[in-house]
């Protein structure tokens, strides 16, 4: 399945069912079976959907452990002005 494959309806449906279902508890295969009645159309809305997942925490964590590779390591000893 190609990018714009659903249709309006269809992305409506679904994005209801991900807002109404705990965000635990929420997997492809639970929307689609919220959202697509038509059990040849829901298999192939769930097999575009894991063809295109996005790990998007993975993703940021990369890109954080870059940030701090790339960062000039400017280690400090702190001093206070104060004692307890």
């Amino acid at each position: 399945m190609q990018l714009s494959a659903i249709t309006v309806d269809e992305h409506d449906r679904l994005l209801a069912a991900a807002k109404a279902i705990f965000f635990r508890d929420r997997t492809y295969k639970r929307l689609v079976q919220l959202s697509i009645s038509d059990g040849t159309r829901a298999s192939e809305i769930l097999v575009a959907l894991r063809a295109n997942t996005v790990n998007q925490k993975l993703q940021d964590a990369q890109l954080l452990i870059q940030a701090v590779i790339g960062t000039q390591d400017r280690r400090f000893v702190p001093r206070f002005n104060w004692k307890f």
